[in-house]
């Protein structure tokens, strides 16, 4: 199915809890007032008891388990109480109406309406059992029938606006927070997240013994875009980075906006060596890339700062800061470049050329798109064809 289930682990586990007690408690209830079938009706809700168990347990497990371990409790509790209203004197002809109430209960971690259908036609299915086996007269088969069309209908219409509005309030919940995580200009991961997350996976790292690196970028003069073209096409040329990096990274890796023209890559599973290997393709990918103004393609350069995970490592920030120092490098260098850095000292350099001054031109350049590939390969920043 793999449905994850719209609800609290700890609200599910409780609400298991809370019916399997009452249902069982009930039991009580029939040792007084019908002693003669009350061993059998106590014998079926103590049925109930290692589903309700079992269920328990695996709503602390995935969201596939946890879904599934409540479907089979819920559908449980209404064959039990279905048998214990066939069980009792005039059980259906006085209790089976409240057999519908179930699904209005069971909507807090039902994910979707259809969930609510099969389980009405589940109800269904045993009214209409009781029913036949009590042989009652027709006016009150004719009640009683009526009265469950109705039960359907209203549980129906109540269960669907319950599902239906918990599933609005927790995609709002999702955007929410997805919002707090994410860059405002380019959508990729912020500070925020970045900390968060890194640290994460530097304590997975170090955990299971798993390689991590971290690739630290910046657009290079990016300056001399803003002044010579104006902040709409920088935040185009922003943008558009963004983009290349999401597009040719894994999953499971984070990209992230640090701030201004500076982003990162928190690379899971990676060591430096192919890190680095990475980071020299973006290189290449980027400057081949360019953004189409009215003034004709800006092209950009960056350079990058790799570091891999090592001993000394106590926390994400001493990753980055290596990285940031690989970066500076790369930038004294002459930027355009990759340099990888491990523990002390610099691995590797790939050296991408020297970049050149751009064309002086209007800061009333329009953003008229951008491309992947650029045609003029020699041109660098801010390069007019």
């Amino acid at each position: 199915m793999g449905a994850e289930l719209p609800v609290v682990r700890a609200a599910l586990r409780t609400a298991i809890a809370l019916v399997a007690i009452i249902l069982v408690g009930f039991g009580v209830r029939d040792w007084f007032m019908v002693p003669a079938v009350a061993p059998y009706t106590t014998a079926v809700r103590l049925a109930t008891v290692p589903v309700a168990l079992w269920a328990y347990r695996r709503a602390s497990g995935t969201p596939q388990q946890a879904y599934l371990s409540a479907l089979v409790f819920i559908y449980a509790v209404v064959a039990a109480y279905g048998v214990v209203l066939m069980l009792l004197p005039r059980g259906i002809e006085l209790h089976a109406v409240s057999l519908l109430i179930i699904p209005l209960g069971a909507t807090m971690f039902l994910p979707r309406v259809k969930d609510l259908v099969w389980l009405q036609l589940w109800l269904g299915i045993w009214f209409q059992i009781g029913v036949g086996l009590a042989r009652m007269p027709v006016h009150e088969l004719v009640a009683i029938e009526s009265g469950l069309a109705v039960s359907m209908v209203v549980t129906h219409v109540l269960g669907s606006i319950a599902i239906r509005g918990r599933h609005q309030r927790l995609r709002l919940e999702r955007q929410l927070r997805e919002a707090a995580d994410r860059d405002a200009l380019t959508g990729a991961h912020n500070r925020r997240h970045i900390a968060a997350s890194g640290q994460h996976e530097v304590l997975r790292s170090r955990r299971y013994g798993r390689a991590l690196s971290v690739v630290a970028i910046d657009i290079d003069h990016f300056k001399r875009v803003n002044d010579g073209f104006g902040h709409a096409v920088g935040d185009e040329v922003i943008r558009a980075t963004v983009r290349l990096l999401q597009q040719r990274t894994r999953e499971c890796d984070i990209v992230g906006r640090m701030g201004g023209e500076e982003f990162i890559l928190i690379l899971p599973e990676t060591d430096c060596a192919s890190a680095q290997g990475l980071a020299e393709r973006l290189r290449i990918a980027i400057t081949q890339a360019q953004v189409v103004t009215s003034v004709g393609p800006v092209r950009w350069t960056v350079s990058c700062g790799v570091a891999g995970l090592t001993d000394a490592d106590a926390s994400l920030d001493d990753l980055v800061r290596r990285a940031d120092r690989a970066l500076y490098t790369a930038k004294a260098a002459g930027r355009n470049r990759v340099v990888a850095r491990s523990a002390g000292s610099f691995l590797a350099s790939a050296d991408g050329g020297v970049p050149i001054e751009p064309l002086d031109l209007p800061r009333s350049a329009r953003v008229l798109g951008s491309t992947g590939l650029a045609h003029d390969d020699d041109a660098d920043l801010a390069g007019v064809g």
